[in-house]
C-alpha cells in the first residue's frame, strides 16, 4: 500500500535509499517534485535523502539514483538545480519530438492544412463544427452562407495564416496531444500562461487577492509569458499561443512546467523539418499563407 494515496500498487517503486517504505510511482513523482521546487532539490519524502534523476527516453521512464554531489551549500544545490532542469530537458527532447510526430501521422489534416490550404483540407468538416470553432473564437459568423465562407472566417479569426490554423485546429480534435510525461498539452494564449506562471511564483496567494494582481499586472507589463519552448529555448511572449502540459508541475521530469511554442509544434506534428521555428515565426507573424 502506497505510504501516501494509501491505494494498493502492484510492485514497488525501487527506491535509490534505504527506506523500506512503500510508494506508488505517481505519489514518489509528485513528492520529488515538490521537494524540488520547495527545497531546491529532488529528496525521499522519508529520509530526505536527495535523489539523482535521469530521463530513458527510449523506454519513457524516469530513473532514479542517490545523488553523490554535495548539495548543503546554497550556491552549489542551485547550481545542480538548474543542472538538473537543463539535463531532464535534453534527455526528454528526443521522446517529445516523436510524440509529436506521431500525433502528426495520426492526424494527417493537420499536415493537409498547410499543404494544400483551409478550403480543401477542411471542405468535409460539418458546417456545425466549423459554426463552433469560429464562436470559440469568439467571431461571428454572420453572413457565412456557404461553407466556403465559414472556413475563410476560421482562417481570418486564428490570424490569417496555415500554421495558426493547424496549430488552433490540433485543439478541435477528439485526441489531445501528449507531453513526454503522459498528460495532455493544452494550447493556452501568452497571457494565460502568464496566470500559470505567476501561481507556481505564489501557490499560497488567492487568485483574486490584490497581491496576485499586481503580480499579474507587472509580469503582463513585461510582454512575456514566463514559459520558454523546451524544445528550441525560445522565450515566449505574451501574444502567442503556447501549447503548456495540463500536468504543469506535478512530475520532476518537468518540475518547472513544460511548454512548446506554436512554431515547433507545427514543425515537427507536420514533418516539417525543412523550415526552421525562425521562418515559422515570421510567417505567423506576417499572416503568410505561403
Amino acid at each position: 500500500m502506497c505510504a501516501i494515496c494509501f491505494e494498493e500498487v502492484a510492485s514497488r517503486t525501487p527506491l535509490p535509499c534505504s527506506c523500506k517504505v512503500c510508494y506508488c510511482m505517481k505519489c514518489w513523482d509528485r513528492a520529488l517534485a515538490h521537494s524540488f521546487n520547495a527545497c531546491r532539490k529532488a529528496m525521499c519524502p522519508t529520509c530526505r535523502c536527495p535523489v539523482h534523476v535521469d530521463f530513458d527516453a527510449e523506454t519513457r521512464s524516469l530513473l532514479f539514483s542517490k545523488e553523490t554531489e554535495d548539495l548543503t551549500h546554497k550556491r552549489k544545490a542551485e547550481a545542480a538545480r538548474q543542472k538538473t532542469i537543463d539535463r531532464l530537458v535534453e534527455q526528454a527532447k528526443p521522446a517529445q519530438v516523436k510524440t509529436l510526430e506521431q500525433f502528426g501521422h495520426a492526424h494527417p489534416i493537420l499536415r493537409k492544412l498547410i499543404q494544400v490550404g483551409p478550403q480543401e483540407a477542411l471542405q468535409d468538416v460539418p458546417e456545425e463544427e466549423l459554426q463552433s470553432a469560429i464562436k470559440d473564437l469568439d467571431a461571428q459568423t454572420d453572413g457565412c452562407v456557404e461553407q466556403h465562407n465559414l472556413i475563410d472566417q476560421l482562417a481570418q479569426a486564428v490570424g490569417g495564416n496555415q500554421f495558426e490554423l493547424a496549430s488552433y485546429w490540433a485543439t478541435r480534435l477528439s485526441t489531445a496531444p501528449s507531453c513526454v510525461c503522459g498528460a495532455s498539452f493544452q494550447r493556452v494564449a501568452g497571457s494565460e500562461r502568464v496566470k500559470k506562471h505567476c501561481r507556481v511564483l505564489a501557490p499560497d496567494v488567492p487568485s483574486d487577492s490584490p497581491i496576485f494582481q499586481l503580480l499579474l499586472e507587472s509580469r503582463l507589463k513585461t510582454g512575456r509569458s514566463g514559459a520558454i519552448c523546451d524544445l528550441c529555448d525560445a522565450r515566449m511572449d505574451i501574444k502567442t499561443a503556447i501549447w503548456t502540459c495540463e500536468n504543469n508541475t506535478q512530475t520532476i521530469l518537468h518540475a518547472t512546467a513544460y511548454d512548446v511554442c506554436d512554431a515547433c509544434f507545427i514543425k515537427h506534428t507536420c514533418s516539417m523539418s525543412g523550415l526552421s521555428t525562425h521562418q515559422q515565426h515570421s510567417s505567423s507573424s506576417s499572416g503568410s499563407t505561403s
